[in-house]
């Protein structure tokens, strides 16, 4: 019945402990093992027990070994604590893999802009390899252009000399045409050509070899020129026309064109010679050749016996498709009172000998 003499025992401690707790500075501490001494508890006297002085210290040491203790045992983190451990290590491994990312970027920026850089570079060189090309073809262009223009030159120096050489030969013929008819003087005018229907114009522009060549006139007496179009020729003489084609041109495309016209050829440029004469026929009249009635009737072999010379028709065609007739004497040209030139001839030109009457 040991357990129950202990609980009386600390009964009865604590009621002993309650009482004196009023008197007593400060509470009695209980004994190590938390129970009465069996022995103290089978004495039917109870004795107070004084509180030994080396007991305080004992306590306050076993206290401060606790302290100590509870200082220096890892006490397990809380909830709390661990859960903002693990966001602070999350955030740690977001903002790694933030820093990774921006580096993943700029280096990307950066390869970006070599590659920029490179086809920047790349440009640039087509650039100039275009601009040289542009420069070594605007050279080439220029020399073509400066031999264009010398072979022009020539061309035009080649003109005026086979003209000034046409012009001698021309004025050589009236010559020796005047000096077999003396009574009859050659006009200056019979060096004029008039353009007619068939006629081919040999055009020159000076540095402009677009525009030049060779042109025709059709049955209207026009030609067809791919800058000014349709231009009226006929009936004009090369002088007259190349006047009239430079002012066309001064006038609303080229400034001061230098412009030269040469008559290439005629199909129509012949003589006829019909009635009584000894060799009536068809007589060809070459470009730039000229040729008076005596000359073209003296070629035809002269008139004869049954000639009447002082009626004679000249038919002429004229540049509108129409004609006309003129009546002739010769003893008026062969009159030295009279001083009257000798009839130049045109392309086309028709001579009527009629016999005389009886």
């Amino acid at each position: 019945m040991l357990w129950r003499r202990g609980g009386y025992g600390l009964l009865l401690l604590a009621v002993i402990s309650g009482f004196s707790g009023c008197t007593a500075p400060r509470p009695l501490p209980l004994p190590p093992s938390g129970i009465l001494d069996p022995q103290a508890a089978g004495s039917t006297e109870v004795k107070t027990a004084k509180p030994a002085k080396s007991q305080e210290p004992a306590a306050r040491k076993t206290t401060a070994k606790k302290s100590v203790q509870k200082k220096t045992d890892p006490k397990p983190p809380s909830p709390k604590k661990a859960l903002s451990a693990k966001s602070e290590s999350a955030l740690t491994g977001k903002a790694a893999v933030t820093v990774a990312r921006l580096t993943k970027a700029e280096q990307r920026a950066a390869a970006l802009e070599a590659k920029q850089e490179a086809a920047a570079a790349k440009q640039a060189a087509a650039d100039e390899k275009a601009r040289q090309r542009e420069e070594a073809k605007q050279a080439a262009l220029a020399k073509k252009e400066a031999a264009a223009a010398a072979k022009q030159e020539e061309a035009t120096r080649r003109q005026e000399a086979r003209q000034a050489a046409a012009e001698a030969k021309a004025a050589a013929t009236a010559k020796a045409a005047k000096k077999d008819a003396p009574d009859s003087p050659v006009s200056a005018e019979t060096t004029i050509h008039i353009l007619q229907p068939n006629d081919e114009i040999d055009i020159q522009i000076y540095r402009e070899p677009d525009l030049s060549g060779l042109f025709k006139l059709g049955l209207n007496g026009e030609i067809r020129h791919p800058l000014l179009g349709a231009v009226p020729m006929a009936g004009k003489t090369l002088e007259a026309a190349e006047r009239d084609f430079t002012r066309r041109l001064n006038k609303d495309y080229l400034v001061n064109p230098r412009v030269i016209f040469r008559l290439a050829s005629t199909q129509s440029s012949q003589i006829v010679v019909l009635g009584e004469v000894k060799k009536p026929g068809v007589y060809p009249l070459e470009v730039g050749e000229t040729m008076t009635l005596l000359q073209a009737i003296a070629g035809a072999g002269g008139f004869t016996d049954l000639a009447s010379p002082d009626r004679i028709s000249l038919v002429r065609r004229l540049p509108d498709g129409g004609q006309t007739t003129m009546k002739i004497r010769v003893s008026d040209l062969l009159s030295k009172r009279r001083k009257q030139p000798d009839l130049p001839l045109e392309p086309n030109d028709v001579i009527m000998v009629p016999q005389v009457f009886f």
